[in-house]
């Protein structure tokens, strides 16, 4: 009887375990704002960003960077919702990953483009 009660006690256990997990809204990434295009070696306005929404509620960031748009790789140290990158030589490539702990998903890509300077003479 012991036993069979013990088991029972388990599974009331995870049907209630599961119904909790299941009340969070849908998990869904952030925005982030705005392309922009800037001077050779200057830097971009602050990229801002929205919080996410549903899934745990607590959320955690991290920026990523490319200069090609294919390959990423993470920005040391930038774990904000905004994000104020450095002075810029190169067409660059930002995201921010944001994750609720269950879930990890991609903002939108801003670009900065870097601003062609006519040669004189």
């Amino acid at each position: 009887m012991k036993k069979h009660l013990l088991i029972i006690l388990n599974l009331v256990s995870f049907i209630a375990f599961t119904v909790a997990a299941d009340l969070h809204d849908e998990f869904k990434a952030g925005t982030i704002a705005k392309s922009q295009t800037i001077d050779y070696m200057t830097s971009p306005a602050t990229i801002t960003g929205t919080r996410p929404t549903g899934g745990t509620g607590t959320y955690s960031y991290q920026w990523e960077i490319s200069t090609d748009g294919q390959v990423w790789r993470k920005v040391t140290g930038a774990t904000g919702v905004s994000y104020t990158p450095s002075k810029l030589t190169v067409n660059t490539y930002y995201r921010r990953v944001d994750s609720d702990g269950a879930t990890t998903m991609h903002s939108n890509v801003v670009t900065i483009s870097i601003r062609r300077t006519k040669k004189v003479g």
